[in-house]
């Protein structure tokens, strides 16, 4: 049996948990895991997470604009995003970053929300925010999805990152 399971990265706001969330949340420390940050992709994701947070005293979350939901939003939206973001079981703003492949928003778009939300975890640093960033490329743009990782890493060297960095 595993034990001390640290999931950094999950989506418990799925609708695809609906039918049995509870009781999969109900069991997973039985099942080895002892925390869970499960990551925000809008304002509804986030205040989703955040509930799930309050609730369940191993569960954490990030908040965030995931580069496939940001139609309709504005920078402005940031503004709830930091507001959730000073809650002490927020640990991530998150989940960011740019996705070439699916394109739900322009490269303009998704380059502006990136670079606001790293400015935004910079500003909460003195809180110990780490970044979730997410990067889709296309398999010729691979490369480019690790410099920018690496980019962000060296820039803010004492930040901790969670990358998600896929080239399809």
């Amino acid at each position: 049996m595993y034990h001390n399971i640290f999931d950094t990265h999950s989506h418990y706001d799925d609708s695809k948990f609906d039918p049995d969330r509870e009781e999969l949340l109900n069991n997973l420390q039985s099942q080895g895991v002892s925390l869970v940050v499960s990551c925000g992709c809008d304002i509804d994701s986030t205040q989703f997470n955040f509930d799930l947070a309050q609730k369940y005293d191993y569960m954490y979350f990030a908040a965030g604009f995931h580069p496939e939901n940001l139609k309709g939003a504005t920078l402005d939206d940031l503004k709830v995003i930091e507001r959730f973001a000073k809650n002490d079981k927020c640990v991530a703003i998150g989940e960011i970053g740019l996705d070439y492949y699916w394109m739900d928003s322009s490269k303009e778009e998704q380059k502006k929300f990136f670079k606001a939300q790293i400015e935004l975890a910079k500003k909460l640093d003195t809180t110990g925010t780490l970044t979730a960033i997410h990067l889709i490329f296309s398999e010729k743009q691979s490369q480019m999805a690790l410099f920018i990782a690496f980019q962000v890493q060296r820039k803010w060297q004492e930040k901790s990152l969670s990358l998600v960095c896929i080239s399809v």
